[in-house]
């Protein structure tokens, strides 16, 4: 089986990929980087898809369970390289909910298996941490950040740290 595209891969006809990658990390790599851009996009802003992106904090009542709940719907959506039979998507013991400088601040560690090909299944363990301001929201994947210039407040750029740690 051909390795399957993420859906930010066929929205934007970005395919390329290195000979030279190992085909397992390569994959890893796009299901981190096509995460990072599902949780940044916020919810009912894009107009071909209005169910892409992620629900506002205030709007799920800043519960972990709900932001939780949110967070794996999109995977499930969206995601297609990761097997949805045993996605889970927990709060992280290592940091847990708080509230810093008037900030509300919850991570998250996404488990599962990434599917390779046909044959290979690879476990897959990703840090997520959600951050909001009123009624602003941030999410943080540690590796990359996300710049947006939309200008609104209801529009701040979000910043979607995904962190892969490794085998689960």
């Amino acid at each position: 089986m051909k390795h399957q595209l993420s859906f930010w891969q066929k929205l934007t006809g970005d395919t390329r990929r290195s000979p030279f990658d190992k085909i397992e990390e390569s994959v890893r790599q796009d299901v981190v980087r096509n995460l990072h851009n599902v949780l940044n996009a916020r919810k009912g802003r894009a107009a071909g898809c209005r169910d892409f992106g992620l629900d506002d904090v205030e709007d799920l009542g800043k519960s972990p369970v709900r932001i939780a709940e949110s967070i794996k719907r999109l995977i499930l959506r969206f995601e297609p390289r990761i097997q949805p039979d045993n996605l889970q998507v927990l709060p992280s013991d290592n940091a847990p909910i708080d509230f810093v400088d008037g900030y509300f601040r919850a991570s998250f560690i996404v488990k599962g298996r990434l599917i390779i090909d046909d044959s290979k299944r690879l476990p897959i363990r990703i840090r997520t941490t959600v951050v909001s301001e009123a009624a602003d929201f941030d999410a943080m994947i540690q590796e990359e950040a996300s710049d947006s210039t939309l200008g609104a407040k209801e529009l701040r750029p979000r910043r979607i740290l995904v962190e892969g740690e490794g085998d689960s």
